[in-house]
């Protein structure tokens, strides 16, 4: 019986750096990483291959870029997406559509004032035009698809989705990912319980 009283192999950090992009090393609002890759360094995520889901935290991020800029561009709040997961309890509002009745251009109106989210965090930039926006946040773990497969694709908005301030290669992003996978049931403990039944 081993003294550990807890399995620390299902935690996994990802230390991303905009320079090193696949794609968009140019252009840090749009990266993309060959996240299969890290299979080789890290050995221990062939363990948790075949886990569906996984809990993921923004835990830091810097942007070389100042309050100043974007208080300027009236940014309040940046928003860090991972594209191309699925979120099965994240939702975000949006704007409902308005219907169209112009032919071929009518629009189909949206019913909700939610849809699925991919924000994983989502970081204040210090701007002092706002009521409350600091430098200080403490995101929380979020619930994802197992991203540990083919590309992650790292996004980042305003708070109106839009990139309106200027990332660019010039200024590069670096942010630390903390994954967390569910602890997997011991063989020895369903023995165990099959034997007493």
């Amino acid at each position: 019986m081993s003294e550990y009283k807890e399995d620390f192999s299902n935690h996994f950090q990802i230390y991303l750096n905009s320079a090193d992009a696949t794609t968009g090393a140019a252009t840090p609002a749009n990266m993309k990483f060959d996240i299969g890759s890290v299979l080789s360094q890290a050995p221990n995520i062939q363990n948790f291959q075949d886990c569906a889901y996984c809990k993921i935290t923004l835990a830091y991020i810097c942007i070389e870029q100042t309050t100043a800029h974007f208080q300027g561009v009236a940014t309040s709040t940046l928003k860090v997406k991972l594209g191309n997961l699925t979120y099965p309890n994240n939702i975000e509002t949006q704007t409902l559509t308005a219907r169209d009745y112009t032919g071929a251009n009518r629009i189909a109106q949206v019913n909700s004032n939610f849809k699925t989210s991919d924000v994983i965090g989502v970081v204040p930039v210090g701007n002092t035009n706002v009521v409350y926006c600091n430098n200080d946040y403490d995101n929380s773990p979020v619930v994802i698809q197992n991203p540990f497969s083919g590309s992650l694709n790292v996004l980042i908005t305003d708070q109106d989705d839009l990139a309106p301030f200027t990332l660019d290669g010039t200024t590069p992003v670096n942010m630390l990912l903390k994954v967390e996978f569910p602890q997997k049931t011991d063989p020895r403990f369903i023995k165990n319980i099959s034997t007493i039944i």
